[in-house]
């Protein structure tokens, strides 16, 4: 799987190329049209929404590619995700990640993810979608928005408010908003052209690096 995010003027987009051990593919744009959408989450959600086309074509065995050094660093770890949004868009990937057998995400140059790359542009520019390209609409993030607007709740106990304790779990998500992310959004998709049903299969076999 080949994936790519894209932040243009117009909006936010994405691309994903998916080949099976046979060397058929799929391609995907994704537009997003949530509120003000940065780049790099772009990059996580074109990575995520392509785990979950793969998922859904019956891979067992995912070998990823990216561009994206900060997101795959990330995922694989190798450098911390600090604000709330890149944690739990990592941590989403780490459950998504558990749903296959194998899974294996790996940093490429721009130059080796040029499909991919271009599909993403053409989903960040609202460009015509060429003929056997997928297009899946994204009203909103794969995660759970914070609310921030919203002070700090108190526990009402015998007609008494109290602080919430911060040692309790559900009182930490009362109190910062934070919850599990879904583990799968599912997208009701806008299709033109080959999806999930087109016959397109995935076998256990990952595919070699090229």
């Amino acid at each position: 799987m080949y994936f790519d995010g894209s932040k243009r003027h117009e909006g936010a987009g994405a691309g994903v190329v998916l080949i099976s051990p046979k060397g058929d593919r799929l391609r995907y744009v994704l537009q997003m049209h949530f509120h003000n959408p940065s780049n790099n989450e772009a990059e996580y959600e074109a990575l995520l929404h392509g785990m979950r086309m793969a998922k859904a074509c019956g891979a067992t065995r995912l070998m990823i590619y990216g561009d994206s050094y900060l997101v795959v660093q990330q995922t694989k770890k190798s450098c911390d995700a600090i604000s709330d949004s890149m944690i739990a868009y990592r941590d989403l990937y780490n459950v998504l990640e558990g749903q296959f057998e194998g899974c294996d995400l790996r940093h490429i140059g721009r130059n080796s993810n040029d499909e991919a790359d271009s599909l993403a542009n053409i989903g960040s520019t609202r460009s015509p979608i060429p003929s056997g390209v997928f297009l899946e609409i994204i009203h909103q993030r794969s995660i759970k928005e914070k609310n921030t607007s919203s002070p700090k709740k108190l526990t009402p106990i015998d007609g008494e408010q109290k602080p919430l304790d911060p040692d309790s779990p559900d009182d930490l998500a009362v109190a910062t908003g934070e919850e599990e992310p879904d583990e799968v959004l599912m997208v009701e998709p806008e299709a033109r052209g080959p999806g999930p049903g087109s016959g397109l299969t995935f076998q256990s076999q990952a595919r070699p690096e090229s």
